[in-house]
């Protein structure tokens, strides 16, 4: 799977209800709702695809979730954008798997409580 992200402040990337990555967190321990990024983001970018493990991936219907986390109780902007897909290269008995693509853009300010979401579908096994 690859994943690209954009963030202000920090995120920490779950799939299945198992973290898989984090930006601008503490490397290690147990993360909440109140836990606060390690530093404030000016303007976030882009960042390059980073390689994961698709072994978390199950038959059926996926679940890809995240948690933005502000450096401050002041901060007045909160900016996410994600990107994760996923490339079979191949599989037993000539399936052909197309590639699997998900992505969602928007931006909050501090107040606003509207949420969105995405959901993955894998229909094989693998």
């Amino acid at each position: 799977m690859q994943l690209q992200y954009l963030v202000d402040d920090g995120a920490v990337f779950y799939l299945n209800g198992k973290e898989i990555h984090r930006v601008n967190m503490k490397d290690r321990g147990s993360i909440r709702y109140t836990t606060r990024a390690l530093s404030s983001v000016r303007d976030a970018e882009l960042s390059g695809p980073i390689q994961l493990s698709g072994k978390d991936l199950k038959q059926g219907k996926n679940v890809f979730a995240v948690e933005v986390h502000q450096y401050s109780t002041n901060d007045s902007d909160l900016a996410f954008g994600a990107s994760l897909g996923a490339t079979v290269e191949s599989l037993p008995d000539g399936i052909i798997l197309n590639e699997l693509m998900a992505a969602n853009r928007g931006s909050v300010k501090n107040g606003d409580t509207n949420t969105d979401w995405i959901e993955l579908y894998n229909p094989t096994s693998r």
